[in-house]
């Protein structure tokens, strides 16, 4: 029998898992430019006994670049700003 994956299983794993890899992981995220999240998928398939095949794994890091890109880097970049300074309108406005 297969194992299926269960996004909700996958959500409460890293739950678990991300405080105690979360100062390698980001240290990764920003030397290495690693996606934590797909990190921790990769950790959830290898508890699961199950891979991605390196096509698999060449397809959805190119999709999760795409959309860090685009969403998750510029949130990161105002996240990181605004602990120093408030979050201007002109941020904010960027949000939305």
């Amino acid at each position: 029998m297969a194992n299926a994956l269960s996004t909700a299983q996958l959500w409460q794993f890293s739950l678990q898992l991300y405080p105690h890899v979360k100062q390698i992981s980001l240290h990764w995220q920003d030397t290495l430019g690693a996606n934590v999240n797909l990190l921790l998928l990769l950790c959830y398939l290898e508890q699961q006994h199950l891979s991605l095949s390196a096509e698999q794994l060449r397809v959805l890091s190119k999709q999760l670049d795409s959309f860090s890109t685009q969403f998750t880097q510029p949130l990161r970049t105002l996240r990181r700003s605004s602990t120093s300074a408030p979050v201007s309108e002109s941020q904010q406005a960027k949000l939305k």
